[in-house]
C-alpha cells in the first residue's frame, strides 16, 4: 500500500461517521410503534431465532 491508500483509509472513519451523523439529523424521530416494530423485525430475522424455530 502506497501512502495515499493509508491516508485515504485513515480518513475514512471520520468521514463515514459525519455522513452518518448527517443522515440521522435529516431523519424524523422513530414513533414508539416503529421503534417496537423495529426491535421485532430483528428478533424475527435473527439466525438464533430462526435456529430455535427450526
Amino acid at each position: 500500500m502506497d501512502t495515499t491508500e493509508k491516508t485515504l483509509l485513515g480518513e475514512l472513519p471520520a468521514y463515514r461517521r459525519k455522513h452518518r451523523t448527517a443522515a440521522a439529523a435529516k431523519c424524523a424521530p422513530l414513533t414508539p410503534g416503529q421503534r417496537i416494530a423495529d426491535t421485532v423485525a430483528a428478533t424475527m430475522g435473527s439466525w438464533r431465532f430462526i435456529i430455535i424455530q427450526s
